[in-house]
């Protein structure tokens, strides 16, 4: 198991949940589980252009909206998709969900695997740094 350290290239090596909610990088295993599921897929690359909100999105996937939404929560909780309120013209508002990652990459050596996601726009401000590694030994 390593411990999690910081380094000046703005990488970050961590080993327990306790460091992926303080990092906001998902573990490699909550990466490939993730990524490995296709309707997540789905919703990821619906999103990645443009933010959109979960019905939008349900629409544009063709699946049912409570399935959308426990993706996209997923996807939030891991930091790779943040969310925003939209106002409408009637007034009334709802969450947008866009991706806040440019790219999200997994690489198994005989350390282990490490999963890499390379941050932009404010999550990456809030979390002190453009590009996070972990690695799950």
């Amino acid at each position: 198991m390593t411990s999690a350290v910081a380094s000046s290239n703005g990488t970050a090596v961590r080993d327990d949940a306790s460091d992926e909610r303080e990092s906001g990088v998902p573990s490699a295993e909550n990466l490939v589980e993730l990524l490995g599921d296709e309707h997540t897929r789905r919703v990821l690359e619906t999103i990645a252009d443009e933010p959109m909100g979960g019905r939008a999105v349900a629409e544009a996937v063709s699946l049912s909206r409570p399935t959308v939404y426990r993706r996209l929560n997923d996807l939030a909780d891991a930091g790779l998709v943040e969310t925003t309120m939209a106002m409408c013209p009637d007034g009334h508002h709802h969450k947008q969900y866009t991706t806040v990652f440019e790219t999200a990459s997994l690489e198994l050596t005989t350390d282990g695997l490490t999963a890499t996601v390379s941050r932009t726009g404010s999550a990456a401000d809030a979390k002190g740094g453009s590009e996070k590694a972990v690695r799950d030994d």
